[in-house]
């Protein structure tokens, strides 16, 4: 398979993975009090995602429209999904008919009238957004061949989940003495990623900070912890035609890790340190994924 051809796939559910999470985390955030979300907090949030630009705008409504439909914010809907069609057109054979009138539709929602929209109709844009990225994901797995391509759509997409949750923690790490004396904060964590229903399902007890963080972390049962990723990950780069080298190192030795840290570990170190940590260890996965896969080395002839 040709390195260009994987590293359009990969960024393609990349970029979808990532719109998909955004838009689900600024829906809820949308529904928080001013209260909760003062400017300083929106500004923590927007730089924990790698918005350059985070200290610009004003008002939560400003900052609506920057992050979803501001062509020059690097982590806005409208910039991501732009980035999942475009990369997806350069690798227009791997992707099937459906999945390619998913990711049109999808930029087409953001691209739009989106200047004229109320305060209110951000919610449903939003949802639309969230839904859209959830069916091509399902016509990922039911609609290709699931060849090699297919398993760097995967890596990216399971790449992009963890270090999405594991970034969503990082912006809540602020308010974390808050959160035994309001729990919505919590709650709103689980669900900026779904996982409140299921979290209460694994705890049937009074909602406490440390319980959030290690099953956001640590429970393999729960799809967008950050161990289940790393699992999907590990398993999708063994499955490549040549499964060895950096890459699945990394991703063997940090699922190891993650398997066998505790949350005694993780209150040792802080959980914002050990967080950070985390995110380091699965950008070093990805560049070993750009040495090896998408950047091979050039020999003189």
């Amino acid at each position: 398979m040709l390195s260009r051809v994987a590293d359009d796939v990969y960024w393609m559910a990349r970029y979808v993975e990532r719109a998909q999470n955004f838009s689900r985390i600024l829906a809820i955030r949308k529904t928080q009090s001013a209260q909760m979300i003062t400017r300083d907090r929106w500004e923590d949030f927007l730089l924990v995602f790698g918005d350059p630009h985070a200290g610009d705008v004003d008002d939560p409504s400003s900052i609506l429209r920057h992050v979803i439909c501001d062509a020059s914010c690097p982590i806005s809907l409208c910039t991501n999904i732009k980035m999942a069609r475009d990369n997806a057109r350069m690798a227009r054979d791997m992707v099937s008919p459906e999945m390619w009138q998913t990711l049109t539709r999808m930029q087409n929602t953001v691209s739009g009238q989106v200047q004229d929209i109320d305060d209110e109709s951000w919610e449903d844009l939003l949802s639309q957004v969230t839904m859209d990225a959830l069916t091509f994901q399902s016509l990922l797995v039911s609609t290709i061949l699931q060849d090699e391509a297919y398993h760097f759509m995967m890596i990216g997409t399971m790449l992009e989940r963890a270090l999405s949750t594991l970034r969503l923690l990082l912006s809540y790490f602020g308010t974390l003495s808050l959160w035994d004396n309001e729990p919505l904060y919590a709650v709103n964590a689980l669900k900026s990623v779904t996982g409140y229903g299921a979290f209460r399902r694994a705890y049937r007890k009074q909602l406490q900070a440390p319980d959030v963080i290690q099953f956001l972390l640590f429970e393999p049962a729960f799809p967008r912890s950050v161990v289940s990723a790393a699992a999907h990950l590990l398993r999708e780069l063994q499955a490549l035609p040549e499964p060895g080298g950096m890459p699945r190192f990394l991703a063997g030795r940090l699922f190891a890790q993650l398997s066998y840290d505790t949350m005694d570990l993780v209150m040792e170190a802080t959980p914002e340190v050990y967080v950070r940590r985390l995110i380091t260890q699965f950008e070093q996965i990805h560049d070993g994924l750009m040495i090896r896969y998408f950047q091979p080395e050039v020999h003189e002839v």
